[in-house]
């Protein structure tokens, strides 16, 4: 009989799925609704993420030709909701436990204001 042999995921190889998983799914919305340009954003000064999960999109749109865009944190910059009427949707990046609630719900508003997409909200540690 042979041993099963198991194999535990590093927080690392945990990590690249997620954002591969969550870009994959941002990729399919896109192909669903016709969408050529996603802009991601964030509403507290953490953008680590922001860029890794664009690039992933990026990456896996490229035979649909979707662009992202990374738009500089509405907070601190709220002219740039004018580059985020230019894109097809926007997807918020926040770090979980960080970033405040009452700016991502500024930010929110503003897009509404401005009559902006917003597809949704990724979450990270």
């Amino acid at each position: 009989m042979s041993e099963k042999k198991s194999y535990k995921l590093s927080k690392e190889e945990k990590a690249k799925g997620q954002i591969e998983y969550a870009a994959q799914s941002i990729v399919e919305q896109a192909r669903m609704n016709g969408w050529k340009q996603i802009g991601f954003t964030t509403s507290s000064k953490s953008d680590r993420a922001l860029k890794t999960i664009a690039e992933c999109v990026k990456e896996l749109g490229k035979k649909d030709e979707l662009e992202t865009q990374i738009l500089e944190t509405l907070t601190q910059y709220p002219k740039n909701v004018f580059e985020a009427e230019k894109c097809d949707t926007v997807v918020f990046v926040e770090r979980y436990a960080y970033c405040k609630y009452s700016e991502l719900e500024t930010c929110l508003e503003l897009m509404k204001k401005h009559n902006v997409s917003v597809l949704g909200v990724i979450t990270y540690r």
